[in-house]
Protein backbone atom coordinates (compact mmCIF):
# COMPACT_ATOMS: atom_id res chain seq x y z
CA UNK A 1 0.00 0.00 0.00
CA UNK A 2 2.80 2.39 0.83
CA UNK A 3 4.45 1.81 -2.51
CA UNK A 4 1.22 2.54 -4.38
CA UNK A 5 0.84 5.81 -2.44
CA UNK A 6 4.42 7.08 -2.99
CA UNK A 7 4.51 6.61 -6.80
CA UNK A 8 1.55 8.96 -7.58
CA UNK A 9 3.06 11.63 -5.31
CA UNK A 10 6.42 11.48 -7.07
CA UNK A 11 4.76 11.60 -10.50
CA UNK A 12 2.60 14.53 -9.41
CA UNK A 13 5.64 16.49 -8.16
CA UNK A 14 7.48 15.82 -11.43
CA UNK A 15 4.55 17.02 -13.54
CA UNK A 16 4.05 20.18 -11.44
CA UNK A 17 7.72 21.14 -11.74
CA UNK A 18 7.60 21.05 -15.55
CA UNK A 19 4.32 23.01 -15.94
CA UNK A 20 4.01 26.66 -17.04
CA UNK A 21 1.59 29.19 -15.54
CA UNK A 22 -0.47 31.70 -17.50
CA UNK A 23 -2.40 34.92 -16.84
CA UNK A 24 -4.26 37.47 -18.95
CA UNK A 25 -2.91 41.02 -19.37
CA UNK A 26 -4.16 44.16 -21.13
CA UNK A 27 -1.83 46.65 -22.80
CA UNK A 28 -1.65 49.38 -25.41
CA UNK A 29 0.73 48.72 -28.31
CA UNK A 30 1.86 51.89 -30.07
CA UNK A 31 1.97 52.58 -33.79
CA UNK A 32 5.73 52.93 -33.94
CA UNK A 33 8.80 50.78 -33.41
CA UNK A 34 12.14 51.90 -32.01
CA UNK A 35 15.64 50.51 -32.31
CA UNK A 36 16.66 48.57 -29.21
CA UNK A 37 19.26 46.11 -27.94
CA UNK A 38 17.77 42.62 -27.54
CA UNK A 39 20.59 40.71 -25.86
CA UNK A 40 23.60 41.10 -28.14
CA UNK A 41 21.48 41.86 -31.21
CA UNK A 42 20.15 45.11 -32.68
CA UNK A 43 16.37 44.86 -33.09
CA UNK A 44 13.21 46.92 -33.42
CA UNK A 45 10.97 46.89 -30.36
CA UNK A 46 7.29 47.56 -29.98
CA UNK A 47 6.28 50.52 -27.82
CA UNK A 48 3.80 49.54 -25.09
CA UNK A 49 1.88 51.18 -22.26
CA UNK A 50 0.21 49.02 -19.63
CA UNK A 51 -1.75 51.93 -18.14
CA UNK A 52 -4.89 53.73 -19.25
CA UNK A 53 -3.46 57.28 -19.44
CA UNK A 54 -1.78 57.43 -22.82
CA UNK A 55 -0.66 61.04 -22.31
CA UNK A 56 1.97 60.01 -19.74
CA UNK A 57 5.49 59.06 -20.75
CA UNK A 58 5.18 55.56 -19.27
CA UNK A 59 5.59 54.04 -22.73
CA UNK A 60 8.44 51.55 -22.81
CA UNK A 61 10.21 49.23 -25.22
CA UNK A 62 8.74 45.74 -25.37
CA UNK A 63 11.50 43.24 -26.04
CA UNK A 64 9.38 40.07 -26.45
CA UNK A 65 7.28 38.95 -29.42
CA UNK A 66 3.49 38.77 -29.19
CA UNK A 67 2.48 35.62 -31.02
CA UNK A 68 -0.44 36.29 -33.39
CA UNK A 69 -0.39 40.10 -33.02
CA UNK A 70 -0.39 42.22 -36.20
CA UNK A 71 1.49 45.52 -35.81
CA UNK A 72 0.03 48.44 -37.80
CA UNK A 73 2.24 51.48 -38.19
CA UNK A 74 0.55 54.71 -37.15
CA UNK A 75 -2.14 53.07 -35.01
CA UNK A 76 -2.32 52.27 -31.29
CA UNK A 77 -4.10 49.08 -30.33
CA UNK A 78 -5.41 48.10 -26.93
CA UNK A 79 -5.09 44.33 -26.80
CA UNK A 80 -5.56 41.41 -24.47
CA UNK A 81 -2.71 38.93 -24.30
CA UNK A 82 -2.02 35.69 -22.52
CA UNK A 83 1.26 35.85 -20.60
CA UNK A 84 2.69 32.40 -20.04
CA UNK A 85 5.44 32.00 -17.44
CA UNK A 86 7.81 29.40 -18.85
CA UNK A 87 9.90 26.94 -16.93
CA UNK A 88 13.31 28.66 -16.50
CA UNK A 89 15.05 25.44 -17.52
CA UNK A 90 13.45 25.71 -20.97
CA UNK A 91 14.43 29.35 -21.58
CA UNK A 92 17.75 30.41 -23.21
CA UNK A 93 19.87 32.78 -21.12
CA UNK A 94 19.18 35.85 -23.33
CA UNK A 95 15.45 35.16 -23.93
CA UNK A 96 12.31 36.26 -22.09
CA UNK A 97 10.93 33.84 -19.52
CA UNK A 98 7.41 34.96 -20.45
CA UNK A 99 5.72 33.97 -23.71
CA UNK A 100 3.01 36.35 -24.96
CA UNK A 101 0.08 35.27 -27.12
CA UNK A 102 -2.43 37.64 -28.70
CA UNK A 103 -6.01 37.02 -27.53
CA UNK A 104 -8.12 39.88 -28.95
CA UNK A 105 -8.15 43.54 -29.93
CA UNK A 106 -10.15 45.78 -27.59
CA UNK A 107 -9.67 49.24 -29.12
CA UNK A 108 -7.81 50.97 -31.98
CA UNK A 109 -6.98 54.63 -32.57
CA UNK A 110 -4.55 56.84 -34.47
CA UNK A 111 -1.14 57.20 -32.80
CA UNK A 112 -0.26 60.93 -32.97
CA UNK A 113 3.40 60.19 -32.23
CA UNK A 114 3.92 58.58 -35.63
CA UNK A 115 3.09 61.89 -37.37
CA UNK A 116 6.20 63.45 -35.82
CA UNK A 117 8.51 61.53 -38.17
CA UNK A 118 10.03 63.38 -41.08
CA UNK A 119 11.51 66.75 -41.97
CA UNK A 120 10.11 70.08 -40.78
CA UNK A 121 10.82 73.78 -41.44
CA UNK A 122 10.40 76.37 -38.67
CA UNK A 123 7.33 78.58 -39.15
CA UNK A 124 7.07 80.53 -35.86
CA UNK A 125 9.12 81.01 -32.69
CA UNK A 126 7.66 82.26 -29.40
CA UNK A 127 4.40 82.98 -31.20
CA UNK A 128 5.92 85.25 -33.84
CA UNK A 129 6.81 84.76 -37.52
CA UNK A 130 10.35 84.18 -38.78
CA UNK A 131 12.35 87.06 -40.23
CA UNK A 132 12.69 86.10 -43.90
CA UNK A 133 16.15 87.66 -44.03
CA UNK A 134 17.63 84.96 -41.76
CA UNK A 135 18.45 81.34 -42.51
CA UNK A 136 15.42 79.40 -41.28
CA UNK A 137 16.16 76.50 -38.87
CA UNK A 138 14.83 73.04 -39.67
CA UNK A 139 14.09 69.84 -37.77
CA UNK A 140 14.36 66.16 -38.64
CA UNK A 141 12.61 63.65 -36.35
CA UNK A 142 13.72 60.00 -36.32
CA UNK A 143 11.45 57.91 -34.08
CA UNK A 144 13.26 54.64 -34.77
CA UNK A 145 16.45 56.02 -33.25
CA UNK A 146 14.55 58.40 -30.92
CA UNK A 147 16.57 61.43 -31.93
CA UNK A 148 16.23 64.81 -33.62
CA UNK A 149 18.69 66.75 -35.77
CA UNK A 150 18.74 69.70 -38.11
CA UNK A 151 20.28 73.04 -38.95
CA UNK A 152 19.78 75.78 -36.37
CA UNK A 153 20.49 78.56 -38.87
CA UNK A 154 24.22 78.05 -39.15
CA UNK A 155 25.37 75.01 -37.19
CA UNK A 156 24.12 71.43 -37.25
CA UNK A 157 22.46 70.33 -34.01
CA UNK A 158 21.34 66.98 -32.60
CA UNK A 159 19.56 65.68 -29.48
CA UNK A 160 17.84 62.59 -28.13
CA UNK A 161 14.11 62.20 -27.51
CA UNK A 162 14.05 61.47 -23.76
CA UNK A 163 10.31 61.21 -23.16
CA UNK A 164 7.44 60.68 -25.58
CA UNK A 165 3.73 60.09 -25.11
CA UNK A 166 0.68 60.98 -27.17
CA UNK A 167 0.99 64.59 -25.93
CA UNK A 168 4.29 65.01 -24.09
CA UNK A 169 7.78 65.18 -25.58
CA UNK A 170 11.13 66.20 -24.13
CA UNK A 171 14.60 66.40 -25.65
CA UNK A 172 18.05 65.96 -24.17
CA UNK A 173 20.34 68.99 -24.20
CA UNK A 174 21.20 69.65 -27.82
CA UNK A 175 24.75 69.35 -29.10
CA UNK A 176 25.91 71.36 -32.10
CA UNK A 177 28.82 71.96 -34.39
CA UNK A 178 30.90 75.07 -33.60
CA UNK A 179 31.21 76.79 -36.95
CA UNK A 180 31.72 80.56 -36.97
CA UNK A 181 28.57 82.08 -38.46
CA UNK A 182 28.74 85.13 -40.72
CA UNK A 183 25.12 84.96 -41.83
CA UNK A 184 22.22 86.52 -39.95
CA UNK A 185 20.47 83.84 -37.90
CA UNK A 186 18.32 83.09 -34.82
CA UNK A 187 20.36 80.06 -33.78
CA UNK A 188 20.87 80.93 -30.10
CA UNK A 189 17.20 81.73 -29.52
CA UNK A 190 16.09 78.62 -31.42
CA UNK A 191 18.30 76.19 -29.46
CA UNK A 192 17.27 77.76 -26.15
CA UNK A 193 13.57 77.40 -26.94
CA UNK A 194 14.04 73.85 -28.22
CA UNK A 195 15.24 72.88 -24.74
CA UNK A 196 11.97 74.18 -23.22
CA UNK A 197 9.67 71.90 -25.25
CA UNK A 198 7.27 69.89 -23.05
CA UNK A 199 4.20 68.99 -25.15
CA UNK A 200 3.11 68.89 -28.80
CA UNK A 201 0.07 68.74 -31.04
CA UNK A 202 -0.90 69.11 -34.68
CA UNK A 203 -3.14 71.82 -36.11
CA UNK A 204 -3.88 71.73 -39.82
CA UNK A 205 -0.44 71.51 -41.45
CA UNK A 206 1.49 72.69 -38.40
CA UNK A 207 3.46 70.75 -35.77
CA UNK A 208 3.25 72.82 -32.59
CA UNK A 209 5.50 72.64 -29.52
CA UNK A 210 4.58 74.13 -26.12
CA UNK A 211 6.46 74.79 -22.88
CA UNK A 212 5.38 73.48 -19.46
CA UNK A 213 2.96 76.40 -19.03
CA UNK A 214 1.22 75.67 -22.33
CA UNK A 215 2.73 78.60 -24.21
CA UNK A 216 3.28 78.08 -27.94
CA UNK A 217 7.04 78.34 -28.46
CA UNK A 218 7.75 76.63 -31.81
CA UNK A 219 5.72 75.60 -34.84
CA UNK A 220 6.90 73.80 -37.97
CA UNK A 221 5.64 73.14 -41.46
CA UNK A 222 6.24 69.77 -43.09
CA UNK A 223 9.08 70.06 -45.58
CA UNK A 224 7.84 69.70 -49.14
CA UNK A 225 10.46 67.63 -50.99
CA UNK A 226 9.23 68.94 -54.35
CA UNK A 227 9.69 72.57 -53.30
CA UNK A 228 13.19 71.86 -52.00
CA UNK A 229 14.07 70.06 -55.24
CA UNK A 230 12.92 73.00 -57.35
CA UNK A 231 14.89 75.42 -55.19
CA UNK A 232 18.11 73.41 -55.62
CA UNK A 233 17.75 72.63 -59.31
CA UNK A 234 19.71 74.72 -61.76
CA UNK A 235 23.12 76.36 -62.06
CA UNK A 236 25.18 77.75 -59.18
CA UNK A 237 28.41 79.79 -59.38
CA UNK A 238 31.02 79.48 -56.60
CA UNK A 239 31.79 82.63 -54.60
CA UNK A 240 33.96 80.94 -51.97
CA UNK A 241 35.83 77.61 -51.74
CA UNK A 242 36.81 76.98 -48.14
CA UNK A 243 38.64 80.15 -47.14
CA UNK A 244 39.55 80.99 -50.74
CA UNK A 245 37.60 83.84 -52.30
CA UNK A 246 36.70 83.15 -55.93
CA UNK A 247 37.81 85.89 -58.30
CA UNK A 248 38.74 85.20 -61.92
CA UNK A 249 38.49 81.40 -61.87
CA UNK A 250 34.81 80.65 -61.12
CA UNK A 251 33.78 76.99 -60.62
CA UNK A 252 30.12 76.20 -61.14
CA UNK A 253 27.68 73.47 -60.21
CA UNK A 254 24.62 72.29 -62.14
CA UNK A 255 22.14 70.26 -60.06
CA UNK A 256 19.46 68.00 -61.53
CA UNK A 257 17.53 66.48 -58.63
CA UNK A 258 15.13 64.57 -60.90
CA UNK A 259 17.91 62.66 -62.66
CA UNK A 260 20.10 62.65 -59.53
CA UNK A 261 23.01 64.15 -61.47
CA UNK A 262 25.50 66.98 -60.97
CA UNK A 263 27.95 68.51 -63.44
CA UNK A 264 29.96 71.65 -64.02
CA UNK A 265 33.43 73.11 -64.15
CA UNK A 266 35.97 73.29 -61.32
CA UNK A 267 37.42 76.39 -62.98
CA UNK A 268 39.64 74.36 -65.27
CA UNK A 269 38.23 70.87 -65.86
CA UNK A 270 34.71 69.59 -66.42
CA UNK A 271 33.32 67.22 -63.78
CA UNK A 272 30.22 65.10 -63.26
CA UNK A 273 28.70 62.94 -60.54
CA UNK A 274 25.64 61.26 -59.04
CA UNK A 275 23.49 62.53 -56.15
CA UNK A 276 23.85 59.81 -53.53
CA UNK A 277 21.70 61.24 -50.72
CA UNK A 278 19.20 64.10 -50.62
CA UNK A 279 16.87 65.29 -47.83
CA UNK A 280 15.81 68.72 -46.62
CA UNK A 281 19.35 69.35 -45.32
CA UNK A 282 21.49 66.37 -46.41
CA UNK A 283 23.23 66.21 -49.78
CA UNK A 284 26.10 64.00 -50.93
CA UNK A 285 27.62 62.93 -54.23
CA UNK A 286 29.24 59.78 -55.56
CA UNK A 287 30.79 58.42 -58.79
CA UNK A 288 32.51 61.74 -59.40
CA UNK A 289 34.60 61.97 -62.57
CA UNK A 290 36.71 64.79 -64.04
CA UNK A 291 38.66 65.63 -67.18
CA UNK A 292 42.44 65.97 -66.85
CA UNK A 293 43.48 69.34 -68.30
CA UNK A 294 46.35 71.16 -66.54
CA UNK A 295 45.73 74.90 -66.21
CA UNK A 296 48.17 77.66 -65.23
CA UNK A 297 46.71 78.07 -61.73
CA UNK A 298 45.18 74.94 -60.16
CA UNK A 299 44.68 76.39 -56.66
CA UNK A 300 40.91 76.91 -56.91
CA UNK A 301 40.17 73.85 -59.12
CA UNK A 302 42.10 71.51 -56.81
CA UNK A 303 40.41 72.90 -53.69
CA UNK A 304 36.98 72.73 -55.36
CA UNK A 305 37.32 69.05 -56.39
CA UNK A 306 38.62 68.09 -52.95
CA UNK A 307 35.63 69.83 -51.38
CA UNK A 308 32.86 68.54 -53.67
CA UNK A 309 33.54 64.87 -52.85
CA UNK A 310 33.26 65.57 -49.10
CA UNK A 311 29.88 67.31 -49.20
CA UNK A 312 27.38 65.89 -46.68
CA UNK A 313 25.03 68.77 -45.83
CA UNK A 314 23.65 71.90 -47.43
CA UNK A 315 21.92 75.10 -46.43
CA UNK A 316 19.79 77.14 -48.82
CA UNK A 317 18.86 80.75 -48.22
CA UNK A 318 17.23 82.61 -51.11
CA UNK A 319 19.93 82.65 -53.83
CA UNK A 320 22.83 81.45 -51.66
CA UNK A 321 23.70 77.73 -51.40
CA UNK A 322 26.21 76.58 -48.77
CA UNK A 323 27.72 73.08 -48.82
CA UNK A 324 29.19 71.52 -45.65
CA UNK A 325 31.06 68.38 -44.66
CA UNK A 326 29.68 65.93 -42.09
CA UNK A 327 31.11 67.96 -39.19
CA UNK A 328 29.46 71.19 -40.28
CA UNK A 329 32.50 72.87 -41.82
CA UNK A 330 31.70 75.06 -44.81
CA UNK A 331 33.23 73.67 -48.01
CA UNK A 332 31.80 75.79 -50.84
CA UNK A 333 29.50 78.81 -51.06
CA UNK A 334 27.49 79.32 -54.27
CA UNK A 335 25.28 82.03 -55.74
CA UNK A 336 22.46 81.20 -58.15
CA UNK A 337 23.31 81.98 -61.77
Amino acid sequence: MKIKFIIPLALSAFMTQGCSTAKTETMWVGGLKTECNAGNLEAECLSVNKGEDLTTTSWENFYADIEGFEFEEGYMKKIEVEAIQLDPKDVPADASSIQYKFVKELEKKKDPRSSLSGNWILATINGGPINKMVVVPNLSVDLKEMRIAGNAGCNRYFAGIEGLSTQKITFSQAGATMMACNNENIEDEYLKVLGEVATFDFENDLLNFYDEDGNSILSFLKADANQVSEALNGEWGAIRVGELEVDEVVPNLFIDINDKKISGSDGCNSYFGTINNFTNDELSFTDTGVTEVMCADMTIPDAFLKAIVNVARYQLNENILLLFDGEGNELIAFERQ
